[in-house]
Formats: C-alpha cells, structure tokens, sequence
C-alpha cells in the first residue's frame, strides 16, 4: 500500500474524528455517566479513530447504546483484522490503552465493543 493511500485513509478518519467523539459524549450525557467516565469515553474514541486509520480502515461506523448508567459503544468497519490491532496497540506499561479506559473490551475481527459503566472502581492513590 502507498503512503498517499494511507495519509488519505487517516485524513478520511481524522475528519469524522469530531463528528464521532460529539456522538459519543451526547450517548455517555444520555448514559447519565459521570465526567470522569465521558473524558474515558471520549479518549477511547480519539484512540479507535486514530488506530483504525493506522491499521488500514478506511471509515468506521460506530454505533452508542446508552442506558442509564451505562454506555456500549460499537465500532465497526475496521476491515481485515483490525480490530485486533486496535484492541492490542498503543500500549501503557504493558496493557492495551482501550483496557484501562473501557470496562469491557469485546473484539472481533472487523468489530470492537467497548462498555463504559458509572459504577467503576478508580484506584485511589
């Protein structure tokens, strides 16, 4: 694959970037989540955007399911195997960015969901 197709593929994604992170933070407000769970949210979606484009996606398609107290979010779209790249890169210390920021992350080869809760355990320091 070229660069200019790859600096396309992110350009493409880094536009939809605001549209998609202003969808999110609307579901997570709807969630009733606190702030500190809507930063969470907010910041998994600037990492998916930014690592889907990094693995080849082209667009994504992302889909929020609030309930109260509670946020799934659905990015689909990823192509190829994607997803599993998303889920294991960047990495803190060892661990997957989107695992420390979501409470669950379910992965597939073309889908990653990830689920965002109110009722978290923050470690205190």
């Amino acid at each position: 694959m070229s660069d200019a197709t790859i600096m396309n593929a992110e350009a493409r994604l880094r536009i939809a970037e605001p549209a998609l992170r202003g969808f999110a933070g609307a579901a997570a407000l709807e969630a009733d989540l606190p702030v500190d769970r809507i930063d969470d949210v907010l910041l998994a979606i600037t990492t998916l955007v930014g690592m889907a484009g990094d693995a080849g996606a082209q667009s994504v398609a992302m889909t929020c399911g609030p309930s109260p107290r509670r946020l799934d979010i659905i990015v689909t779209a990823l192509g190829g195997d994607g997803a599993v790249a998303i889920c294991d890169d960047p990495r803190v210390d060892g661990v997957s960015v989107l695992r420390m920021l979501a409470d669950t992350v379910e992965q597939q080869a073309t889908r990653v969901r990830l689920t965002f809760a109110s009722d978290r355990q923050h470690l205190t320091l």
